[in-house]
Formats: structure tokens, sequence, C-alpha cells
């Protein structure tokens, strides 16, 4: 019924999420999740291309923590990536997006998530450090005691430069006001 009301002329979005949930709640629980219409702190989304609602590869898993929500998520032939604090394409004019809450997360989901906690944050923009860094988006760490951690384009646009001949910036933290290192790969 649900497929019939999407499939429909002048189908609106609402029936093409309802569908796009439907699914993605029969794909939660093939795969040992358990869907669930009360709000919990995990979240499983699918998005894609309004015109092909049926057919998308694009999964998140969001999860709120101390009142912030992070999503992971991939989709075909992309590694799983986290730390971005929306999905990549749902806001997107053409794109389409369902989502429905799930119960509990599974412990090798659970050591993802642990593992993304630990990893340095830009202090102004919360943006997770990428594993790999290039010579134009390198990550900086203040000098200070409290090691303030800034990422490329946050450095590069908020912090003043450490010096005349530095590649380095100057933590404006207070109290820091200090200047700052690069951040080697992880």
């Amino acid at each position: 019924a649900e497929w019939v009301a999407a499939n429909a002329p002048g189908g609106d979005d609402v029936s093409k999420r309802t569908f796009m949930a439907t699914m993605g709640r029969v794909t939660a629980r093939a795969n040992g999740l358990n869907p669930t219409g009360v709000a919990t702190p995990y979240k499983i989304h699918v998005t894609g291309k309004r015109a092909e609602w049926y057919s998308w590869d694009h999964w998140a898993l969001s999860f709120t923590i101390l009142g912030r929500t992070i999503f992971i998520q991939t989709e075909t032939g992309h590694p799983i990536s986290w730390g971005f604090t929306r999905i990549w394409e749902a806001n997107r004019p053409n794109n389409i997006e369902a989502s429905f809450y799930i119960t509990e997360i599974h412990q090798a989901q659970l050591d993802v998530i642990e593992v993304f906690l630990r990893l340095p944050r830009c202090r102004l923009c919360n943006r997770v450090k990428p594993r790999l860094t290039t010579a134009n988006s390198r990550w900086h760490r203040c000098t200070g005691p409290l090691q303030h951690v800034y990422c490329g384009p946050c450095a590069s646009g908020h912090l003043p430069w450490n010096g005349l001949f530095s590649s380095t910036r100057r933590c404006n933290a207070v109290p820091c006001n200090v200047g700052t290192n690069h951040i080697n790969d992880v």
C-alpha cells in the first residue's frame, strides 16, 4: 500500500518518505537492529535523489550525545565517514530523506563511536580531524595548557598568524594566546 501511494501519479514527499522509512526499517531488522516509534539517542537516515526515491544508497546513523547530534554515514563507493553535524545530501533541493529511531546499536558500532569521541575536535566548529591531512588542510594544536585544537579552515579563517616566518597560528582562546603546532596525521 505504501509503494502504491508513493508511486502513484502525483505521489507526494510524505508518501515517498513513508515508503523509504518502512523499507529502511525492514533492512535494519534484517541487520539485527530494532526500529522503534519512540525517540532514542540513535536514528537511522536514508537519503537519495527525489526522482529516484525508491532506490537510495546513502545511509547514516545519528546519535545524540551531550545535546549534540553527530552523523556517521556512507554511500556506495565511499568509506564510512564520521563527525558530521548533518547528512551530506539531505539538504539539497532535489533530495529526499527518511529516518526512524532504533532502540540500540551493536557493540561494533559503539566501538566506532568511542574511537570517534577520542579524536581531536576543532574548538570552533566541532569537526573531527580526519586521519590524513594535506599541506592545505593542516590542523593546529595550541601549546598552552588546554591544548585547544583547530581545523585548517577555522585556523586560517579565525586565528591570527603566529609570526612573519611561521606556518602556524596563535590560539586566541582565553587564557592561551600562545602559538600552535601542526597536528601530525593520526
